[in-house]
């Protein structure tokens, strides 16, 4: 079972169940990711959050199981590194790195470790 490092944007609760769980679940069928470093920036608009009042994109290991295809994702309004997989069943995944952006164009700060959930608990 391959391991990839990916990108992905969700809102607070959703990290911190991935973070307790150790998977990342799929909607309706599918988990849409950026593998490129450079590129996850535009994934913030998939983690808009407003109880929180910030937008989150973390960094995971997941493991990709070989039955399942990730394939570029291409569709007006999609980042130009959207990949989409697949999947009814969740995946193990570990949180690496979390990226805050308290509103479009602001500074994005960087988190890791424990301080990943210290930051999440925090609500407005």
């Amino acid at each position: 079972m391959p391991i990839q490092e990916l990108y992905h944007g969700a809102e607070a609760d959703e990290i911190l169940s991935i973070i307790k769980e150790g998977l990342i679940r799929p909607h309706g069928g599918e988990i849409y990711f950026g593998k490129q470093e450079s590129q996850y920036p535009a994934l913030f608009q998939y983690g808009a959050d407003t109880s929180r009042g910030a937008r989150f994109v973390i960094k995971l290991r997941v493991e990709v199981p070989d039955a399942c295809n990730l394939r570029p994702f291409a569709r007006h309004g999609a980042p130009r590194d959207a990949w989409k997989l697949e999947t009814n069943s969740p995946l193990k995944a570990e949180v690496l790195r979390l990226f805050v952006q308290q509103k479009p164009g602001s500074p994005i700060q960087t988190f890791e470790g424990s301080g990943i959930a210290d930051c999440l608990h925090r609500k407005k």
